[in-house]
């Protein structure tokens, strides 16, 4: 790791948590929640895979 990216990541540290509305894990879990409905697959493989590759994908989900 670098020196300036644990420096960034100390001072984000010593911010505080971020506001829910800015939270990046919170817009994960929304984009998560919003492409569940999208989801078709129904045996435990295809679902683990189909979820796996939605959180790769992120924002680039078909619309």
């Amino acid at each position: 790791m670098s020196r300036r990216a644990l420096l960034l990541a100390l001072t984000l540290d010593a911010l505080g948590e971020p506001p829910a509305r800015w939270h990046p894990v919170v817009w994960m879990g929304s984009y998560l929640n919003a492409a569940r409905g999208r989801w078709q697959a129904t045996t435990p493989h295809a679902q683990l895979l189909e979820g796996a590759w939605a959180g790769r994908a992120g924002p680039r989900w078909p619309r």
